[in-house]
């Protein structure tokens, strides 16, 4: 079988949860990063996962399936129905 390559939107301190849950499932595989800050490029680089400055990129380049949306409340509901309308729930 096949894991189901997922990204991560935000690595602020919800989304390294997310980043740990994921790279720990065995049917996952945490196709990247997305998060503009420095602190989230250095966690992607520790953790092996590629890292994009913006959730579009990752979508484009690293194609998951499904991403998890772990950024500030006030921008959650644009980047999820962005991502809904790219075909990545």
């Amino acid at each position: 079988m096949s894991k189901m390559p997922v990204g991560v939107i935000g690595a602020g301190s919800i989304g390294k949860t997310h980043i740990d849950r994921a790279l720990k499932h065995t049917e996952v595989e945490l196709v990247g990063i997305a998060d503009p800050a420095p602190e989230a490029e250095e966690l992607a680089r520790n953790v092996g996962v590629p890292w994009f400055a913006n959730y579009g990129q990752m979508i484009g380049v690293a194609g998951p399936r499904g991403v998890m949306v772990a950024t500030p409340n006030v921008t959650y509901a644009r980047i999820a129905m962005d991502c809904m309308t790219r075909g990545r729930p």
